[in-house]
Order: C-alpha cells, then structure tokens, then sequence
C-alpha cells in the first residue's frame, strides 16, 4: 500500500495538473466549503432563474452522509463512494447526478429527493460499479481515483444538465407553440373578419348592380313593347290604306276603261259612218246603183 500511495505521489508530481472545467471547479469549491465547514452557501439556478435555492451546509452535508470522504484518515465510515465524516475533518464526495437532481429539484421548488436510487449509488449514470476510495485506508488522498470520481460526477451533471436544458427546451418550444396558436387564431380571426367586410361589401355592391341592370331590363321591356304597339297600329293603318287604295284603283281603273270603251265605240260609229259617206260617194261618182 505505501508503494502504491508513493506511485500516485511520484505521478502527482510528474504530471500536470488537470484541466477543470466549472462543473468540476464548482464541485471542488463545494467540498472545500463543506470541510472547513464554512457559512453555508446559497446557490441560485442561474440558468431558469426561478430564485430556488440549494443550502449546502443543511442538504449536502447532513443528508448526504454517506458520500462524505475521509480526508485525514479519521473517523467511522459511511457507504458507497466517500468515507465517513468522523475524526477531526471529512470531504464530501458529491455525485453528478445526485447534485443535479438536487439543483433541478430546488430550481422548481420542490422539496430535494435524498433517497434516490443517484443519490444512493453516485455511480449510477455511468452503470459502472463503484471502486473503494484507497484514502479510507491509508489516509493519502488517491488523487487518480479523486480526478476520476469529478470526472464522473462532471459527467453526471452534465447529463443531468443537458437533460434539465432539453426539458427547458421543451417548456421554451410549448410556450412559443402556444404563443403562434394564439397569434395564429388571432390572425385567423382578422382575416375572416376582413374577408367577411369584403364579401359583404361585394356582395351589397353585386345586388345594387342586378338591381340596377333589372331596371333597365325594365325599361327596355316597356319601350320595347310601346313599340310593338305603334308598329302593329301602323301596319293596321296601312293594310287599312292599303285597302282603301286598292278599292280607288279598281274604280279609277273601271272608269277609265269604261271611258276608253266609249270613246273607242264613239270612233267606231263615226269611222263607220265616214266609211259609208266615202263608198256612197264613191259609188255615185262611178255610176254603180246599190252600194
């Protein structure tokens, strides 16, 4: 066991320090508050900004027990991955998961949940069984083994984020849903209504056109049949004058004819009579008796 504490002090000492992103360098920060046991520290959920807020003193160091590390070697030991805070100090080994729960939890107003299967096993997101600290022990801290746990816990919390943005996501995309229904209905509503008016107005504007169009039906209706009445009165008084030509034409023609007859039947006795005068004299002047 003390070349194995040598070994990670001698790999300590030739490696660079690791990289922290925030989630670990928060994390980190919280287990340093919690084992010098500082004032407690209220942390807001920034990201929905819905004022909830996460006591660690209260909720990590006395409901998460069994997580807390034995730093210094001291004291009786709680489950799973963290030593037991007896002696003169102990650090807290908080899960990802079990941190996020708790954040989203208090974000949302709802009482923390410290008897979930995360909160229990900080193992739990990655299905991996879970590695005893080499610190219970030996009482060095196994950096290897301390890296590896925020690691996993890092990686935890970020599920537990990105789970936590994918239902704000959702919430987001619902509400705006929601809201372009509204405006929709509200669109949808205007247009009907300005399509109403228009038809409306059309339709008002299509009826005084019939009806006027009706009237000068109407109208042409009737000087068409006053003229039909005058054309059939003058067709009657010509087939009436017609007649009545007709009638003085017959007699002006027998008149006429009858005078012609006269006067034809008038030179006929006087050519007649010429003509016995002629052969009378002509018959005295040859001496012929009897003519």
């Amino acid at each position: 066991m003390a070349e194995r504490t040598g070994s990670n002090t001698n790999r300590k000492k030739n490696r660079d320090p690791p990289v922290l992103d925030e989630t670990q360098t928060e994390i980190r920060q919280m287990i340093r508050e919690v084992v010098s046991r500082k004032s407690p520290k209220r942390v807001q959920d920034d990201d929905e900004g819905s004022g909830g807020y996460i006591d660690l003193k209260s909720n990590v160091e006395l409901k998460m027990k069994p997580f807390l590390v034995d730093f210094d070697g001291g004291g009786g030991g709680g489950g799973g991955d963290g030593g037991g805070g007896g002696g003169s100090g102990g650090g807290v080994g908080v899960s990802g998961s079990s941190w996020g729960s708790m954040n989203s939890a208090a974000s949302a107003g709802k009482p923390v949940n410290t008897t979930s299967d995360s909160m229990t096993n900080p193992m739990s997101p990655d299905k991996a069984a879970p590695r005893s600290s080499p610190s219970r022990s030996s009482g060095v801290m196994d950096w290897d083994y301390e890296e590896d746990l925020l690691n996993r816990q890092a990686l935890a919390t970020q599920r537990e984020m990105e789970k936590l943005k994918k239902k704000r996501n959702e919430l987001r995309y619902a509400k705006k849903l929601e809201e372009m229904k509204r405006e929709f209905q509200s669109d949808l509503a205007l247009i009907k209504e300005k399509a109403e008016r228009e038809l409306h107005t059309r339709v008002t504007s299509l009826r005084s056109e019939k009806e006027a169009r009706l009237r000068k039906v109407e109208n042409f209706k009737s000087e068409l049949k006053e003229r039909i009445d005058a054309l059939c009165r003058c067709y009657e008084e010509v087939s009436v004058r017609g007649v009545e030509v007709g009638r003085e034409f017959k007699q002006v023609e027998t008149k006429i004819i009858d005078e012609a007859r006269g006067i034809v039947e008038q030179e006929k006795v006087k050519m007649e009579t010429e003509l016995r005068e002629n052969m009378t004299e002509l018959a005295g002047q040859l001496g012929v008796r009897g003519v």
